[in-house]
């Protein structure tokens, strides 16, 4: 899978030379793969372990999350190798279209059918209107 030159840029790859940059990728949520940068996954991190002991439900969801924590390389075109156990988290298949969306703080990697099923589900319960009345909420 080949990320485009905006995505390099963020992912931090170099141009010429220097250390390989690489993504850290686990499941995601809704059956994506997510993917940290090297300065984005420690904030991840301490958020997670800031709440793992809190209850069961909470740790038992860091359980999973870390048991599919990889970090890849990406090369200088942009490309990362994604682990068989990523294809099969996402439903990805070798050869085939990757969605890429950039979440602020991490990527997304989707099938483009999942995702297109998750958002049409998505809109049959509310809005997008109606869904940002919480997030821009004063």
């Amino acid at each position: 899978m080949a990320l485009s030159r905006s995505f390099r840029r963020v992912t931090g790859v170099k141009e010429k030379g220097g250390d390989q940059p690489f993504l850290v990728l686990t499941k995601g949520l809704n059956d994506c793969v997510w993917g940290f940068t090297e300065d984005e996954w420690p904030k991840l991190e301490a958020r997670l372990r800031a709440h793992q002991l809190q209850d069961q439900e909470s740790r038992n969801f860091v359980l999973e999350m870390m048991r599919h924590v990889e970090d890849v390389g990406i090369d200088s075109l942009g490309r990362i190798l994604l682990p068989q156990s990523h294809l099969e988290i996402a439903d990805l298949a070798k050869g085939k279209d990757v969605l890429v969306l950039g979440m602020l703080d991490h990527l997304e990697l989707w099938n483009p059918e999942r995702y297109e099923e998750h958002i049409s589900k998505s809109q049959k319960t509310s809005s997008y209107e109606e869904k940002s009345k919480e997030l821009f909420r004063n």
